[in-house]
């Protein structure tokens, strides 16, 4: 017997002794299975039981999801292989995309099943929680793109705007009492308000030909003109923030999406991409989509109650639609969105720059339907 093994196998019905020669059950290579998840990696036996482990937490912890994910070895897996290849079959539990000498991969269900009641005894468990949020930190940090910021800085714009039209309303009313001829002849909002802050009230009325003795504005007090100045530099101060937040858009929009700022100008190609989402849904967009952008309720307007449907979106801001005749707005309104459906594909795929050529192509479009 010293050279034989006696082992019992346990079945239903009855135990069966079997005996296998030592020489024989030497030779048999066992096999261990290596199965890894972002909390780290275990070496199981052929009875799933842990024999090797590697714990991973912080950037090694990322950095194997990320390998996990795209089906490659991770260094602990291959660390684990190279300690248990020459004693052992190794077999990954998983799909691999790459092949490491000496070893082959499964992904059969109930094998994995039995791996992850192994992972919950092997430690690991503790750590999974960790690591999934040191994950979702890392996700979250890299779903910040270019859009997202370019949406912001448009939407900065957009409401810097509303807050100063309606605080210049307020201006005009209160300046009114004191220079109503000057607030009348003065249309432009930012010389209006420069104009406040810089000049007295007789300078003001003398420029705008009347006299104090016969203008119909009443003399303020100091306390009353300040409080009025006051709300002028405030404006002010908004309309140098509208500059900033537009030289900024007016950057980023040319650095990441240049084809479309070329044919639509960045203040109109930054409201489409504000609408729309992101450059990957307006790439997305059918050119008959991107014509409607900004006309959602003109639009819904006519499915419900049949009235007229519109004819563009934000593309009526665009100089080539506003300026062409009543007639033709809507072909133009349409060539622009086929040409702009084309640059944002181009832009969302990082291509070459076009703008210019299709800018050429439109503008010759155009006098041939005005011609």
């Amino acid at each position: 017997m010293s050279e034989d093994r006696f082992n019992l196998d346990q079945s239903p019905n009855r135990l069966r002794a079997i005996f296998i020669n030592r020489s024989t059950y030497q030779n048999v290579m066992a096999e261990i299975y290596i199965y890894s998840t972002m909390a780290g990696t275990v070496a199981l036996d052929s009875a799933f039981k842990v024999v090797d482990k590697t714990l991973l937490q912080g950037k090694e912890a990322q950095s194997a999801a990320a390998s996990l994910s795209q089906g490659k070895h991770t260094p602990s897996e291959r660390k684990i292989a190279e300690k248990h290849k020459g004693h052992a079959s190794v077999i990954f539990l998983g799909i691999y995309e790459e092949d490491l000498s000496g070893t082959k991969a499964v992904n059969e269900v109930a094998l994995l099943d039995r791996a992850s009641v192994a992972v919950r005894s092997a430690g690991l468990l503790h750590n999974i929680r960790e690591n999934s949020i040191l994950l979702c930190r890392q996700s979250v940090r890299e779903s910040v793109s270019p859009d997202a910021l370019i949406i912001q800085a448009a939407n900065a714009v957009t409401e810097t705007d509303r807050a100063a039209n309606l605080l210049i309303k307020r201006l005009r009313e209160w300046a009114s009492y004191s220079v109503p001829e000057f607030v009348e002849r003065i249309s432009d909002n930012e010389k209006l308000v420069s104009l406040i802050l810089e000049k007295e009230r007789d300078v003001l009325l003398k420029e705008s030909g009347e006299t104090i003795s016969h203008s119909m504005g009443a003399v303020l007090s100091k306390e009353d003109l300040s409080a009025m100045l006051s709300l002028a530099r405030q404006i002010n101060t908004l309309f140098d923030a509208r500059k900033q937040h537009e030289s900024y858009l007016k950057k980023a929009m040319e650095k990441n999406c240049p084809n479309i700022t070329s044919i639509a100008g960045f203040a109109i190609a930054a409201k489409l991409l504000s609408i729309s989402g992101s450059l990957k849904n307006l790439a997305g967009f059918p050119a008959s989509t991107i014509q409607m952008l900004g006309a959602e309720k003109a639009l819904f307007r006519h499915l419900k109650s049949r009235a007229r449907p519109p004819k563009h979106g934000v593309l009526h801001e665009h100089p080539l639609v506003s300026r062409a005749p009543y007639s033709l707005r809507g072909k133009v309104a349409r060539l622009l969105a086929d040409k702009l459906a084309i640059a944002a594909r181009v832009d969302y795929f990082k291509g070459k720059f076009i703008g210019d050529k299709i800018k050429e192509d439109i503008d010759a479009r155009v006098m041939m339907m005005n011609a």
